[in-house]
């Protein structure tokens, strides 16, 4: 019985490093492997309402995927009219390596990154799929302009940032108000 355990023991060891040699990360999420109530599953499926989202997740397209809702606590302070930054960045800070711009929508919000989205600053040509990580920030702008935080602006990031290219249920919460 040792002995056995010490052979399953060895084998564990051997597949965990040679992923680590090779540089593997966790494989995507396919759909159907997603839980009944997450916002890309057909609302038949399920009898909790999806998150209303202006775009259709198409399979294969997403490279991040999630839901952004507002902390409880600032419901009321949000605006009516503002703008939506979802931004992915290779580190916590730095220049971003995709922008999505949508006039605020009703939260929850689903969304998706996609490579259409990457590549916002002249001469960036960024693969979304290839990178090892990616850090995800939204912010409320009221004035619709990129820049710093003024006041009265929102923000939230993924609490498990970084997170993976494939990853769909990258869910962020709006919990900040400058």
């Amino acid at each position: 019985m040792l002995k056995d355990a010490l052979f399953l023991i060895a084998i564990c060891a051997l597949g965990c490093h040679q992923n680590y040699e090779e540089g593997s990360r966790p494989a995507p999420i396919p759909p159907q492997q997603l839980p009944a109530d997450h916002p890309f599953v057909p609302v038949d499926q399920t009898s909790k309402p999806a998150p209303k989202s202006a775009e259709p997740l198409i399979p294969g397209q997403a490279v991040v995927a999630g839901t952004i809702s507002v902390d409880p606590s600032l419901v009321a302070r949000l605006p009516k009219e503002a703008t939506l930054y979802i931004i992915a960045r290779p580190a916590p800070v730095g220049p971003p390596l995709a922008i999505k711009r949508i006039p605020l929508p009703a939260l929850p919000y689903a969304y998706a990154l996609t490579q259409a989205d990457a590549g916002m600053m002249p001469g960036q040509d960024v693969d979304l799929r290839s990178l090892d990580a990616l850090y995800l920030s939204v912010k409320i702008d009221l004035d619709g302009k990129v820049g710093p935080a003024q006041p009265g602006d929102m923000e939230g990031a993924f609490v498990s940032n970084p997170v993976f290219p494939g990853r769909l249920d990258a869910d962020i919460i709006i919990s900040k108000v400058h």
